[in-house]
């Protein structure tokens, strides 16, 4: 798949009149492209099925001259069927950002790599609502100069098909 990316808005936001920083921003102010690879086997008999998504995102320059590090994003997914309401699944990932670029020069203090383990478990009510559960633990993480960045992390997604 391939597509454009939009900027939510191209205004700098500010508060009490001082902009603020890009990092902070509700966008990147930028436009950008988005291709993305799905690949997938499964084992019926198994109730097995594995995937991989590769997803590249170029990012360009917003209107002060800042440009966000594109991001290099691929997921292996092992999934199990345990019944006919239950899955298992197990996630690794690894995210790849590049430097941002402000006015022409890198900054040094931005992008890196980070590898994670993500198990999830996921239940469906009446084959139309799923409840997943999940948490991504870090398994390596390398950030470019000093950076802040997250540890573990969990999540609730509630989801219906139409």
């Amino acid at each position: 798949g391939a597509g454009a990316k939009f900027p939510f808005t191209r205004e700098q936001q500010e508060k009490d009149g001082v902009r603020l920083p890009q990092t902070v921003q509700s966008s990147t102010g930028a436009f950008g492209f988005v291709v993305q690879l799905f690949l997938s086997k499964t084992w019926t008999e198994k109730s097995v099925r594995l995937f991989l998504i590769h997803r590249t995102e170029i990012n360009g320059t917003n209107s002060v001259e800042y440009k966000f590090g594109n991001l290099y994003t691929t997921s292996l997914f092992v999934s199990k069927s345990l019944n006919v309401h239950w899955t298992g699944l197990l996630q690794l990932t690894n995210e790849n950002r590049a430097r941002d670029v402000r006015e022409n020069k890198t900054i040094t203090a931005s992008g890196g790599y980070v590898f994670f383990l993500s198990p999830q478990i996921n239940y469906t009510i009446a084959q139309k609502w799923h409840i997943s559960l999940l948490t991504s633990i870090p398994l390596y993480r390398y950030f470019n100069g000093t950076q802040l960045g997250g540890d573990k992390t969990f999540s609730v997604n509630v989801t219906r098909d139409f």
